[in-house]
């Protein structure tokens, strides 16, 4: 299994605001709203940055504080690209909040432009998020116990 993203409309009919704010990249380093530095998502209607949704990984740790998925909700602003991926070829993870999955942007580099950021000059630093569900998949083990909390022993 592979996840294969597709453009949705609301990706391909995007409206970036005309004020947008360029970024500088000491703004890129935080979530807006926190003081996470990873997993950080910028919606590409406004360029605002939040941190990804509450997360445990597989030691048990949490991240995220959901301050990007609070933006569209507030918002209504439709898509976010999550800042770690983003290649110098113009790709990266994007997801539309409003059709609930990870989606291709083609014009990923024009609208990240639009707050002033270049992908010719990025490296991927994080995880997609089909690489992270795969890592959590192949390190996935199970128990197998009764509902009594006995082991249960292969036939």
């Amino acid at each position: 299994w592979e996840l294969e993203p597709k453009p949705c409309p609301h990706v391909n009919g995007l409206v970036q605001l005309s004020d947008a704010p360029k970024l500088a990249a000491k703004e890129l380093a935080h979530c807006a709203l926190c003081d996470i530095n990873n997993n950080l998502w910028i919606c590409l209607t406004c360029g605002h940055l939040g941190c990804g949704r509450r997360q445990y990984d597989l030691t048990g740790q949490m991240s995220g504080n959901g301050h990007a998925l609070n933006h569209a909700n507030l918002t209504g602003h439709p898509c976010a690209c999550k800042l770690g991926t983003i290649t110098p070829e113009g790709t990266g993870d994007v997801y539309c909040y409003t059709c609930d999955e990870t989606v291709i942007d083609t014009k990923l580099p024009q609208h990240l432009a639009t707050f002033g950021i270049a992908v010719a000059g990025l490296q991927k630093t994080e995880k997609t998020m089909a690489e992270m569900e795969l890592d959590q998949n192949l390190n996935l083990t199970f128990n197998p116990a009764s509902e009594e909390g006995r082991q249960l022993i292969p036939a």
